[in-house]
């Protein structure tokens, strides 16, 4: 019994530390832009959390000067790409995994939603946060990239089979990983990244 005592103890001062963190992070970004946000605190993979702008429960749309105007404030800092028995990506270097430092920002575009979000990670203060922009206009979207799908009857609908990733204006070299099978339900999403550091994101938005 004491030891569950302590647990939960434990459990209440986390939630606390976590409430304050991200009362004081909402303040440092209501301050610094009028873009709407959510924040969660996680204490996860060398990050004290996410900071989501216009995420997918919204309905409105993140414009191409709004993107430029988070990428201003929110500087983006080093990027790896993590590979051991799974692949992902991250602002460390991880034990025992192989380490690949790519540019500092990835697209990731969801099949199911057909929204894609980019990600970067920032410093806040001393803290270190995943930023995820999310964008879902179609004609924004057809800048970075148009997906397109060969399916076959199947079950009554259908199966994809085949996925055509075509890298739009100056948004080619990107290289990229395909995330599940693809059915009727559920398109495959995608990651793509670029490995030449030199890349400014920002330039190619212009």
């Amino acid at each position: 019994m004491e030891e569950q005592y302590k647990k939960l103890l434990e459990e209440q001062k986390e939630k606390r530390e976590n409430l304050l963190k991200e009362i004081e992070i909402k303040k440092v970004i209501s301050k610094k832009t009028k873009i709407p946000y959510s924040v969660y605190i996680s204490n996860f993979g060398g990050t004290i959390g996410s900071i989501k702008f216009k995420d997918l429960f919204r309905e409105d749309n993140l414009n191409k000067k709004e993107l430029i105007e988070l990428l201003d404030l929110f500087k983006p800092i080093k990027m790896y790409m993590n590979k051991s028995s799974c692949l992902g990506f991250s602002c460390r270097e991880e034990k025992n995994n192989e380490n690949t430092l790519i540019n500092s920002h990835i697209l990731r575009y969801e099949g199911f939603n057909n929204k894609l979000k980019i990600i970067w990670y920032t410093k806040i203060k001393k803290d270190v946060f995943e930023i995820e922009a999310f964008i879902s206009d179609k004609s924004f979207i057809n800048e970075f990239l148009e997906v397109t799908y060969d399916k076959i009857e199947f079950k009554g609908g259908f199966r994809i089979t085949n996925t055509h990733l075509k890298q739009n204006g100056n948004f080619k070299g990107y290289e990229s990983v395909t995330w599940g099978r693809g059915s009727e339900e559920y398109p495959n999403d995608f990651t793509l990244y670029h490995k030449d550091l030199n890349i400014n994101f920002k330039e190619y938005l212009n």
